[in-house]
């Protein structure tokens, strides 16, 4: 069970949802006797059967609920609603750091806004005894001003304790991000692992580029610990040689070697951008092929040392990590006498790791441990695109795109096994996407908006992701296609419907002809005529009668798949197909206001709200117009 939009939750009426994982689900919610918006956050209903789950999620909201601090996200509330456990958290309007830049780069004065007031708030959680763990840019929430506030402690942990949000601490963060510590698995964390991610997105918000990515989990991992930082200065000219030092300095393999504080790293970036005078920072001079450039190495590469434990890989592709190093090569030595010495130890090394794995898993404790590792929050999933044909399956490929680990090959594997079907064709509209490829988009679009056999839930699915990546006009298509085709699912009427409505309350006079194409695609349905309708009305308020002769009319004469031009007669066509349709009525009475006309505006917004399958946004929106017009 999930929630549905205009239910009551407790004292929380859900107003919204704002965002989508593998483990939990969060809205936008209003508290009315406190008269505030809060988020909500309720784990997924396949998980809260799982007690090592429930038991992660009270401990997020224990961990976190104590901590009280101007840029963390603050915890107001745990709860259950029908057996379905939920947080519930301060709800703040804006955008993740990842999407900000994905929409256009920070200016140094942001960047180093951000970058000090998530230092503050990761020094008061280690001031605490809390170590993040899972620092990121989508971990980072800037609100309409900018103001930077750290979120998502879900794979948070009390350090002197021990005591973490994980069931069994086997899963990674995220391989972008990770310290070369937690990515060996080391036990006895402290500060220097969260001032290492943090180091990691100042590198990416100054010099254009996380310092290390590929193709695969693992190599990023073993980059993580083994190789050697990518000189910014090389990479990017414009990069400082101040700013360097600080980012080669919070970047070391040892964390000791690292700054002591996150406010530290903070104050030396300011220093190191006052003293080098800098004004701005120029993404433009990135090199991306610079960081394959051996020069580009800040130090020598130390020689890999091998780990008897390696990541183990469940059947969806999900590594794990037992207490263990995330990668390893063996150590070339020089001489015959070396070469034979450290083979005879390779040898027992994996004699003894298969002994130790075969007793573990006969072990019933570990292995539910193991089994529970498997299911994971999509934003800490880290998934291969190296496995077989039957384990790479829609859901995987999308895991793999919120783990920005997706990559073409998988999806042409994907599309040769199943060439028709919806998951690979949505996926190559993302994959088009990233890769500036506007025609490959358009006709991987198409195909999926036209496949045979639609699945709305994954097209939402989609285009959540698409809107996170800036992809706002194909996702509005996708959510389109979404609502005509899944219309008889109250949940997808309700989601997908608001969404949509909403995007065409937005609209202003020259977005309507980009309206018109971007619905090329999608075939005229009564759906897509209250749509159409709205975007008129919402376009000008130049809306008139037919007999009125004041002037041109706004119309849909660039729309070919919409043959009738004004709003009301496309509304009087929709109504003729869907005459129960709460929708429509309610976006009658829109235009009738539109044009002056109250007391029939009036009429229908009482008549949408009078159906009993009308949609709990279409009653909500209707009886405020009514509250307003009638008070």
């Amino acid at each position: 069970m999930s929630f549905s939009i205009g239910q009551q939750v407790g004292p929380y009426r859900i107003e919204l949802r704002i965002g989508q994982g593998g483990m939990a689900t969060v809205y936008k919610a209003y508290h009315a006797s406190l008269d505030r918006y809060v988020a909500i956050k309720v784990m997924h209903i396949a998980l809260s059967e799982d007690p090592s789950f429930l038991e992660r999620f009270r401990r997020e909201a224990q961990i976190v609920g104590r901590l009280s601090h101007p840029h963390i996200i603050p915890i107001y509330d745990f709860s259950t609603f029908e057996n379905q456990p939920y947080l519930v958290m301060k709800y703040v309007e804006g955008e993740t750091l990842k999407q900000r830049m994905r929409r256009e780069p920070l200016t140094l004065e942001e960047v180093t806004k951000v970058i000090e007031a998530v230092a503050s708030a990761l020094d008061y959680a280690h001031q605490n005894d809390v170590l993040h763990r899972d620092v990121k840019p989508s971990n980072i929430i800037l609100d309409t001003d900018g103001t930077p506030y750290l979120t998502d402690f879900g794979l948070a942990r009390v350090a002197s304790l021990g005591e973490s949000t994980l069931s069994a601490d086997v899963m990674l963060g995220t391989p972008q991000y990770i310290s070369p510590e937690q990515a060996r698995g080391v036990r006895d964390l402290d500060a220097g692992t969260d001032i290492y991610s943090l180091g990691v997105v100042l590198y990416e918000l100054v010099v254009g580029r996380v310092p290390f990515t590929s193709d695969t989990p693992y190599t990023i991992i073993h980059d993580h610990i083994y190789k050697p930082l990518p000189l910014p200065t090389y990479v990017n000219p414009s990069v400082s040689p101040a700013v360097e030092q600080v980012l080669v300095k919070a970047l070391s393999k040892e964390r000791s070697q690292r700054y002591t504080s996150a406010g530290d790293l903070a104050k030396a970036f300011r220093n190191a951008v006052q003293q080098s005078n800098m004004i701005e920072i120029s993404l433009h001079t990135m090199r991306p092929e610079a960081f394959d450039e051996p020069q580009a190495a800040a130090f020598p590469q130390p020689p890999a040392i091998p780990s008897p434990l390696m990541p183990n890989v469940t059947p969806s592709g999900t590594v794990l990590v037992p207490g263990s190093s995330a990668n390893y090569r063996v150590n070339q030595a020089t001489g015959n006498g070396w070469v034979i010495t450290g083979c005879l130890l390779f040898i027992v090394t994996c004699l003894i790791s298969a002994v130790i794995l075969l007793s573990a898993m006969n072990d019933e404790r570990i292995r539910m441990e193991w089994d529970e590792a498997q299911v994971a929050d999509a934003n800490d999933t880290i998934l291969i695109d190296d496995m077989a044909t039957d384990e790479l399956t829609a859901e995987v490929l999308f895991l793999n795109a919120e783990a920005d680990t997706l990559k073409q090959e998988q999806v042409t594997l994907f599309q040769e096994v199943y060439p028709n079907a919806l998951g690979g064709q949505l996926a190559q509209v993302y994959l088009s996407l990233e890769a500036e490829d506007a025609s490959g988009a358009a006709q991987a679009l198409r195909d999926a908006v036209s496949n045979e056999e639609p699945d709305p839930n994954l097209m939402l699915q989609w285009a959540g992701l698409l809107i996170e990546h800036g992809y706002d006009e194909p996702a509005l298509v996708l959510f389109t296609a979404a609502y005509t085709r899944g219309f008889e699912d109250p949940e997808i009427r309700e989601e997908a419907g608001e969404y949509l409505y909403n995007q065409m309350s937005g609209l202003r006079g020259p977005d309507i002809g980009r309206m018109c194409a971007l619905y090329e695609q999608v075939p005229a349905s009564p759906q897509l005529y209250m749509l159409a309708a709205q975007a008129l009305i919402s376009t000008s308020e130049d809306i008139r009668p037919p007999d009125d002769n004041r002037g041109d009319r706004p119309n849909l004469d660039g729309c070919p798949n919409i043959e009738i031009d004004t709003a009301d007669k496309i509304i009087e066509r929709g109504l003729t197909l869907a005459p129960d349709m709460a929708e429509l009525y309610l976006v009658l009475g829109n235009y009738y206001e539109s044009i002056g006309e109250m007391e029939s505006a009036i009429e229908n917004w009482q008549v949408a709200t009078g159906f009993e399958n009308a949609p709990h946004w279409v009653v909500s929106k209707a009886t405020v117009k009514l509250d307003q017009t009638l008070s």
